[in-house]
């Protein structure tokens, strides 16, 4: 999960990509890009404290989503940096298909 980790993590992958052949793969869902369409606003809960926020939905939809694009962006073109592929897959659409292209294309790159 390059999401929740801390930020020297990155550095850690650079001798790791110099000896082997690395693939970062994300796997999205709906929601992990987009806030959900026909609510308004959602409560949460902070698991320890127990305090309850008030999330308004449609005044941070458009953030959210650009947000998340960010960071699908931020972890893609650091695995390009340092020579790692990535490959995005969403949970709302067949896996497998992505999976076999994109392997065959990483299998014209290295012949």
């Amino acid at each position: 999960d390059f999401l929740n980790l801390e930020s020297k993590w990155e550095s850690k992958l650079i001798p790791i990509s110099q000896k082997y052949s690395l693939l970062g793969v994300m796997i999205r869902s709906p929601l992990d890009r987009e806030l959900p369409k026909g609510i308004s606003k959602i409560f949460f809960q902070h698991p320890i404290t127990g305090k309850k926020y008030l999330f308004h939905i449609k005044k941070h939809k458009e953030k959210y989503s650009e947000f998340t694009k960010k960071q699908e962006e931020r972890i893609e073109k650091l695995l390009h940096s340092i020579n790692a592929d990535f490959l995005l897959l969403h949970t709302d659409k067949p896996m497998l298909d992505s999976l076999i292209n994109f392997l065959i294309r990483r299998e014209k790159r290295f012949q």
